[in-house]
């Protein structure tokens, strides 16, 4: 399915209009679709009932081998586990297994196997349909994750990361998520020398792996895919707390990015506890390279997630501009962040997500004394709000998590380097002349490809945007 950006672009200001709840197929590319359909056939949720409480919660897996009529699925152990001690000593109550086709089957605990240490777990159950096994790549995922590429228009940029797949099932918070659905989240992998900061999942249970798919809880256990329908890795964390704003209440910001577990964890410690690889299938070769319609589709759903998370904040505050820098700090562009930070700034400096935004962008650039700096005033300022309603626990554990972040990053501090990062092809954002109106929020800027853009039709405005994923 060949998408135009021109084409792009109306449907992109039509899904801002309609304010779509949820991402479509409308924008992707044959293999792009078909690497969602296979995200689809081969996660599966997995519900939790408590029959004392009457309390639900799910968490999300995705199917791995076959054997008979024996399935084997592969989550994460505190999808099916309240601890990680081994062998499970304290169970989740009223788990099942339910797959794309809504069939559910009930978990015999007894077939559960948790890895040693890291934070993954296998399960089985039975079932005589015939379901779609998931493929594991174990490749090395930082070959060509920084790479240049060259615009039309003759400017060459350093592009970061390759692009990703989260699939899984938000469970239902009534803030966020009102009904039990689906999510196909796309976002970047971050490269190697990129995830340090990063990593404050502790590592020992093998959270290694970064990437900047906005995620849920619910989502854990479920798979990562690389471009070519592959699992790379396993999700298990989001930071991505959404954090009120206390003027309003009601306007939210949605920070941080995910942690996931790569797949080479789980095949190299599977035979450790007599888990069987002879019925999975593994690939070592790297994602093929994508082509210009498939860079464009996945740009598109790059950009609805942003829309999706982006609420109706007026553009004169402090929580419009800090989503803004969310969405360009998701999308790895470290200048037009600061820039959207700075305007969230300039309208409220108290309002601690945008500090906590800086610093994040900052660790990205391994500019560690100002990623230090800006999350000591995130920190002071939780702090005035934590004397202020010290009854409320959730600012306690964000002020943890911003803590945790600053304590890792101060041993890297003597090395930040003097210079920033290289600049991209987009402005920062500017502020919206009338306030009175709220504009379509303004989009991450996309990842480049290497040929030149189709020809346009003459009558398209002059001032109507590429789009370069």
């Amino acid at each position: 399915m060949k998408v135009h950006h021109v084409f792009l672009a109306v449907l992109v200001g039509v899904a801002i209009a309609l304010a779509q709840p949820y991402l479509g197929t409308a924008f992707m590319s044959d293999s792009v679709d078909q690497v969602k359909a296979i995200a689809q056939e081969i996660t599966v949720l997995i519900p939790e009932t408590n029959p004392q409480s009457g309390k639900t919660a799910n968490g999300s897996g995705f199917l791995i081998a076959k054997e008979g009529n024996t399935y084997t699925v592969l989550t994460a152990n505190h999808v099916v586990c309240r601890n990680q001690s081994e062998p499970c000593n304290d169970p989740r109550p009223g788990l099942k297994v339910i797959t794309h086709d809504k069939q559910e089957y009930t978990l015999d605990f007894n077939t559960v196997k948790k890895l040693p240490e890291v934070d993954l777990a296998i399960l089985q159950f039975d079932s005589n349909r015939n379901y779609k096994l998931a493929t594991l790549a174990n490749y090395d995922t930082n070959l060509n994750s920084e790479r240049e590429r060259q615009l039309p228009n003759g400017q060459i940029i350093r592009e970061y990361g390759h692009f990703v797949f989260a699939s899984g099932w938000p469970g239902i918070n009534n803030r966020d998520i009102t009904e039990l659905k689906y999510r196909f989240s796309v976002g970047r992998l971050l490269p190697e020398n990129k995830m340090v900061g990063f990593r404050i999942g502790p590592v020992a249970k093998g959270y290694q792996a970064v990437y900047t798919s906005i995620t849920f809880p619910g989502m854990s256990g479920g798979p990562v895919l690389d471009t070519d329908g592959r699992v790379i890795a396993v999700h298990g964390q989001n930071e991505g707390r959404k954090v009120s704003n206390e003027a309003s209440g009601d306007q939210r910001v949605l920070i941080g990015y995910s942690l996931s577990i790569p797949i080479a964890k789980f095949l190299n410690l599977a035979p450790q506890v007599s888990i069987p690889l002879n019925n999975v299938t593994v690939e070592t070769n790297p994602a093929r390279a994508l082509n210009e319609d498939d860079l464009d589709a996945i740009g598109a759903e790059f950009v609805l997630a942003g829309m999706q998370e982006q609420n109706a904040a007026q553009p004169n505050s402090a929580v419009y501009w800090a989503n803004q820098g969310n969405q360009y700090w998701r999308a790895l562009k470290p200048p037009e962040a600061l820039g959207a930070y700075e305007k969230a700034i300039e309208i409220d400096s108290e309002f601690y997500p945008v500090w906590y935004g800086k610093g994040l962008v900052n660790t990205f650039q391994a500019k560690y004394d100002e990623a230090f700096a800006s999350y000591s005033k995130a920190i002071t300022i939780i702090d005035k709000q934590i004397a202020d309603f010290p009854r409320e626990t959730e600012r306690q554990e964000r002020r943890e998590w911003v803590v945790k972040l600053r304590d890792q990053i101060q041993p890297l501090m003597a090395n930040s380097p003097p210079t920033a990062t290289p600049t991209v092809n987009s402005p920062p954002p500017q502020t919206p002349p009338d306030s009175t109106v709220q504009p379509s929020p303004p989009l991450p800027p996309p990842a480049p490809t290497l040929s030149a853009p189709e020809p346009q039709p003459e009558t398209q405005p002059e001032t109507e945007p590429g789009w370069l994923w």
